[in-house]
């Protein structure tokens, strides 16, 4: 498997950014529905009366701490530098905003959601899974080796050269790569 294979290495930092930029979000996002909860949710278009404003800090202190969670999760000190670790907090994370885009579309089949607000909700549930899906196909390696892969067929291309040792390319025919494939 590829992620074991490659848990030796150090995490990239590309991978090590896009993951501290989804857990400061998460911060951002709780922290701001615990200490403004009306304010908050007014900017996403759902206006909360002041008894109901415990129920959102509820929910902020929980967003807070599973973007802690995610901000500390890399150890440089373990063996796979924190991947497992990492892993898991996403999937909480990705647990969490399933549910909420379930919440969202309950909510406005039942007309207690305006089309607006769902659809800021939604959208912002949806992006937070894919970099989280992102962050953790990069995590198990298959990112990586496809991206080896198309630098050693675009560098080769470049040169004239065969994409390596395993390509089957039979001289005077088209090489086995095609420029469809890599788009």
């Amino acid at each position: 498997m590829a992620s074991q294979v490659n848990s030796h290495l150090p995490l990239p930092p590309i991978l090590l950014t896009c993951t501290k930029a989804l857990a400061i979000v998460r911060i951002g996002i709780g922290a701001a529905s615990f200490f403004a909860p009306q304010l908050t949710c007014a900017c996403h278009g759902y206006h909360v009366l002041e008894p109901y404003s415990l129920l959102v800090r509820m929910m902020g202190h929980r967003e807070a701490i599973n973007g802690g969670l995610l901000l500390t999760a890399e150890d440089k000190e373990a063996k796979d530098g924190g991947r497992k670790s990492i892993r898991r907090a996403l999937l909480v994370g990705l647990l969490a905003d399933s549910l909420d885009i379930c919440a969202v579309v309950y909510g406005f089949s039942r007309g207690e959601v305006e089309s607006t607000t769902a659809g800021i909700l939604g959208s912002a549930a949806a992006g937070a899974i894919t970099l989280a899906t992102f962050i953790l196909r990069a995590l198990s390696g298959k990112l990586v080796e496809q991206a080896i892969i198309v630098d050693e067929i675009e560098g080769n291309r470049l040169s004239g050269e065969a994409p390596g040792p395993w390509s089957k390319q039979v001289p005077g025919e088209p090489p086995p790569w095609s420029s469809d494939e890599l788009e």
